[in-house]
């Protein structure tokens, strides 16, 4: 088992916690710079690359959530350790953070199943 965080599983549940956060109706601040918007060589220029990008992540925190949802199924302790830490949500449990990290390989492996991770 690592010690830390495998990066590709922490930063697709930071796009679901970020869906999540917005299911609640919380406004975000969105993307800290803009596309340029350059359109040559055919391309379409009516999607910003913003537009892109959010799409995507759309379909990516909408696939990490059924992975999430299946996890609970199987251990309830690995779903609440990544909601509790990603979503912010308080539930206390002891060997909090070995939980969370075996919770994040976990769906690090469903995840490059499902094709979210690599």
């Amino acid at each position: 088992m690592a010690d830390e965080i495998n990066l590709e599983a922490d930063r697709v549940l930071r796009i679901w916690a970020e869906s999540k956060r917005n299911e609640r109706g919380t406004v975000t601040q969105g993307y800290p710079k803009r596309s340029a918007g350059i359109e040559c060589g055919g391309s379409c220029g009516e999607e910003t690359f913003d537009l892109m990008v959010a799409k995507e992540d759309s379909k990516t925190a909408h696939v990490a959530d059924v992975i999430l949802d299946d996890m609970a199924k199987i251990n309830q302790r690995h779903y609440l350790a990544i909601w509790n830490h990603y979503v912010a949500d308080v539930y206390a449990m002891r060997d909090a953070s070995k939980i969370l990290i075996d919770a994040c390989m976990e769906f690090l492996t469903r995840g490059k199943r499902r094709g979210i991770c690599f």
